[in-house]
């Protein structure tokens, strides 16, 4: 985000973050390698929350149930087995991965998305009526976070969302093929997939006039 423009390079997505500094910087050239990946749509905000966020948004929720996809080692969290996740449950859950296994990180990706969605799905059914829940969910994520989504901003759209009615969210995975580098995983996104994905989350067909 300077003046300077040092050129581009083909690695992995996350290590956007960390050619900043380890906070706005480093989440505006986060937001900036998303934007490109989906075609240069505009990334407006970004909210980069702390590991240490995980287990402490688990427990202002009352933690959060789900029915695990894998088994996670030195903890109680079994593979098909309902549970409900707090604190550093929760964090294990979503950060730990078998690196002995090539899919080991859409694996994790997989069982990250599971989380937010049964998350979101918590904190909206219980929000209904009251804003208040979820702003007093935005004030301990942001503990935790750095963000350009100010208090104000989130209230007003949080507002917005519950207006609608909406009690769950729906995330989307980018299709693509894994496989093994030099020497780390690699995965290389399908480059059609991403933009049919891309048309079909932000744009809607308008049909023709007769």
């Amino acid at each position: 985000m300077g003046d300077t423009f040092t050129g581009m390079s083909t690695m992995q997505l996350c290590l956007a973050y960390a050619y900043g500094d380890g906070g706005e910087l480093s989440s505006q050239y986060t937001a900036s390698a998303v934007s490109r990946v989906l075609y240069n749509m505009p990334v407006s905000y970004y909210f980069s929350l702390d590991m240490d966020g995980v287990g402490a948004l688990a427990d202002a929720i009352g933690g959060v149930s789900l029915t695990p996809t894998q088994s996670i080692p030195n903890t109680n969290i079994v593979e098909g087995e309902p549970t409900v996740l707090f604190g550093s449950n929760a964090l294990k859950y979503v950060q730990w991965r078998d690196t002995s296994v090539l899919t080991s990180s859409l694996d994790r990706q997989t069982r990250q998305s599971q989380f937010v969605e049964a998350f979101c799905k918590q904190a909206l059914s219980s929000a209904q009526g009251n804003v208040g829940t979820l702003v007093n969910l935005y004030t301990t994520a942001s503990n935790y976070a750095v963000t350009n989504l100010g208090l104000n901003e989130f209230s007003y759209l949080a507002s917005s969302v519950l207006a609608t009615g909406i009690t769950s969210v729906d995330m989307t995975a980018l299709q693509g093929t894994m496989q093994q580098g030099d020497k780390f995983a690699e995965f290389y996104l399908d480059k059609t997939n991403v933009y049919e994905t891309v048309l079909n989350v932000y744009y809607h067909e308008v049909g023709s006039e007769e």
